[in-house]
């Protein structure tokens, strides 16, 4: 599948990866980052794309440095995609706009937000939203067309943990058909 991606890489537009569910024995989705896709204008990265490799922010911002084209972002992991320096590099990712990421994923592309006409931000505890556009964009959101903001609203941390496990345990091993 891989030689395949990479045959389509010059002409793919749009890459969606990732897994309907969590599940040991996944297919690793990073190799796929490591092509060069010169024509990609959004990207889609699901929960459980990464479970057995060793990714981090510095993997992501390879990829987000090598495709200037991208003009949209939908990340739905809870993890580091960027790296703290992101205000720092110039030119970088200068088409995009539209952003859909949890509020991890927020704080580092903060020079970013001002040109997005579209912005999405889920898993935001109680007023980190507000809080986060009061203390950090007091310029505003110039070019902002469509936002979302959906919360974690009235639960406490440890509860939150307490929901993981219990959604842990009910989620059914992949068959090893799968695998």
């Amino acid at each position: 599948m891989q030689t395949c991606i990479g045959l389509l890489s010059p002409r793919l537009q749009e890459l969606n990866l990732g897994a309907a569910v969590d599940c040991e024995g996944m297919m690793d989705m990073s190799p796929f980052l490591q092509f060069d896709y010169p024509a990609l204008k959004s990207i889609k990265i699901r929960k459980c794309d990464w479970y057995h490799s060793a990714v981090d922010d510095n993997f992501y911002m390879l990829f987000w440095k090598r495709h200037p084209t991208l003009e949209s972002i939908n990340l739905e992991k809870d993890e580091g995609y960027f790296s703290e320096d992101v205000a720092g590099i110039p030119d970088f990712a200068p088409n995009l706009k539209h952003l859909s990421t949890p509020f991890k994923n927020v704080q580092s592309p903060m020079s970013l937000l001002r040109r997005l006409t579209s912005l999405s931000i889920y898993n935001a505890l109680g007023t980190q939203v507000p809080y986060l556009f009061h203390t950090s964009l007091l310029e505003g959101l110039p070019y902002l067309k469509s936002l979302a903001i959906l919360r974690v609203s009235a639960i406490l941390h440890n509860d939150l943990e307490q929901i993981q496990m219990t959604s842990q345990r009910l989620v059914p091993k992949c068959p090893a058909a799968f695998t």
